[in-house]
């Protein structure tokens, strides 16, 4: 089994059921030091950008607004023929993102330290363009579904209030 971070639409538990039929939920994670951007228009073309994360903040920057510097998300265990589906689905052959395996945090709040450290695989998009300011609004329909599975998770409201004031290509 390999464990799988979500942070994107992948949130939505009927998005990664219907792509993943094996998979079963683990727990809520986050990463720190990480920006939730769009750099990529969505395939095929239709409107608004999809997620990715990145070191740098540079988009919003740009955009005048303030994006948290830790990434809420959820762990998922997949089976091999899951996690090998979840990369056509995300275009790994074209290659529209890279999976890399990453450091993430478990909430412990009742230990004695306030997370543990376990590896996951996650996405990273390969920018549609060199410019490293390009941000493509997502469309309302998407930003909602990375909200709906936030949401499910019981993810920090915070993080929730503040995906809402995503500005929204439509």
């Amino acid at each position: 089994m390999h464990t799988y971070f979500a942070y994107g639409s992948n949130l939505d538990p009927v998005q990664l059921q219907t792509r993943c039929p094996q998979s079963k939920p683990i727990h809520a994670a986050y990463i720190d030091d990480y920006y939730l951007t769009f750099p990529l228009a969505k395939i095929p073309v239709t409107r608004g950008g999809v997620a990715s994360i990145s070191l740098t903040s540079l988009p919003f920057k740009l955009l005048s607004l303030t994006p948290p510097t830790r990434i809420h998300g959820f762990l998922y265990a997949l089976s091999d023929s899951d996690l090998l589906k979840l990369d056509q689905c995300e275009h790994t052959h074209i290659p529209r993102y890279l999976r890399q395996l990453i450091h993430v945090k478990i909430p412990t709040p009742s230990a004695p330290t306030p997370y543990k450290y376990t590896s996951a695989w996650t996405y990273f998009a390969i920018p549609q363009t060199l410019a490293p300011h390009e941000h493509f609004a997502p469309s309302t329909e998407y930003l909602q579904t990375i909200i709906r599975g936030a949401t499910h998770h019981n993810l920090p409201a915070d993080y929730i209030n503040w995906l809402s004031t995503i500005q929204t290509c439509d």
